[in-house]
């Protein structure tokens, strides 16, 4: 349903993005859980010969691929394939997990779960973006596997404090991707599939996901091209770290099925399984991406495989934002959810310089379609 007030609203401000530097498109969409509203659109250009951008050309989405590999994880504990507290060691190859973890010379690994991982509490170094970053000192584009992010782990990076307790009283945490390529490993060992298979049968297809894959692999028959990712003035020059990512393209449409899908418990046994994925919120910050800022410390927080933005008290005499349950992306993508007013958005900007964005527009967006939907009812 179109609601003409709405959409003039939310199409200024997203046009107006295209003035940024180094901001060829964006792609956004708003739509209400009960269907009373729905809106998606694209501007700019695409790629470098000016391709027009439109809502059916796919984007990276990049760390929103986290909430589909904890909804897989979550599926497999349903279904009894996983224990979700289970030692690492106990789920992966030996070559894998071996002295991965070394804490004041005591080797660790096997204290760090599944929960660890999705919570972001193992201490693990992020393999991409932490110290030790491998796109320092004349990076060469290159195909890294999990064995190969996690060599880089155990051969050259520091973990960063032992495995917290997740269920204890105070949960330390810091963001690292390396526990996200780990679950990826655990998914594909459960299932003794590749992961896009995996992806396939747990999400894509339950889900009917049609426009979305893994960077590095075919495109669905009749897809478009994605559009290009840009660092700055430029475009992104690594397509194979890119696919070393192991991260999603999809379009704002896929998102909003998959998480209305999340939302409502359908890729569940039950819908408990979706507040399972918040059982504890925890703030945390997220480190640079070849000079990115991601988010700051807060008011963003994490559960299990999903954030969480929120006034934080102290500003809440003040006024307040919605709160906003999802995840962002290193490119300006963006996928979250407010409860309260029960409407869901999406979209990205694909830039890498512009990380931080979601944090920057988004809760005003949020604002804007929350104070509609309370003049309307």
């Amino acid at each position: 349903m179109r609601d003409e007030k709405l959409t003039r609203t939310l199409e200024s401000p997203f046009q107006n993005i295209l003035k940024k530097k180094g901001i060829d498109h964006v792609s956004a969409a708003v739509a209400t859980g009960n269907g009373s509203f729905y809106w998606n659109e694209s501007f700019g250009t695409a790629d470098e010969n000016g391709r027009p951008m439109d809502t059916e050309t796919p984007f990276f989405i990049a760390s929103v691929t986290k909430l589909f590999i904890a909804a897989s994880i979550f599926i497999l504990r349903d279904r009894g394939r996983l224990d979700l507290n289970s030692p690492l060691p106990s789920l992966l190859p030996a070559s894998m997990c071996d002295r991965l973890h070394i804490w004041k010379k005591e080797d660790l690994t096997d204290r760090i779960t599944p929960m660890h991982l999705l919570c972001h509490a193992s201490g693990l170094p992020d393999w991409l973006a932490d110290r030790n970053n491998i796109l320092k000192n004349g990076f060469t584009d290159r195909y890294y596997s999990i064995e190969d992010a996690v060599r880089h782990v155990r051969e050259e990076m520091t973990p960063h404090f032992p495995p917290s307790d997740v269920f204890g009283k105070r949960v330390k945490i810091r963001y690292s991707d390396t526990g996200y390529q780990l679950l990826i490993a655990i998914i594909e060992h459960v299932l003794e599939k590749p992961v896009e298979e995996a992806f396939k049968e747990l999400v894509l297809d339950p889900a009917d996901l049609q426009h979305t894959w893994f960077a590095g692999k075919t495109p669905p028959d009749g897809v478009k091209e994605p559009a290009l990712i840009r660092d700055g003035s430029t475009s992104f020059p690594y397509p194979a770290l890119l696919a070393s990512s192991r991260d999603l393209y999809s379009t704002c449409d896929d998102l909003l099925i998959f998480y209305r899908a999340v939302q409502n418990g359908l890729l569940f046994d039950s819908v408990r399984t979706r507040d399972d994925m918040q059982f504890r919120w925890n703030r945390f910050g997220v480190p640079g991406f070849s000079g990115a800022i991601q988010s700051p410390g807060w008011p963003i927080e994490y559960a299990a495989g999903t954030m969480r933005f929120r006034t934080p008290w102290l500003f809440r005499l003040f006024g307040t934002y919605p709160e906003l349950t999802g995840h962002t992306g290193v490119t300006g993508s963006w996928l979250f959810y407010n409860r309260a007013g029960d409407f869901y958005c999406c979209g990205t900007v694909s830039q890498i310089q512009q990380a931080s964005f979601p944090f920057r527009m988004i809760p005003d967006i949020a604002s804007l379609v929350a104070r509609h939907i309370n003049d309307a009812t």
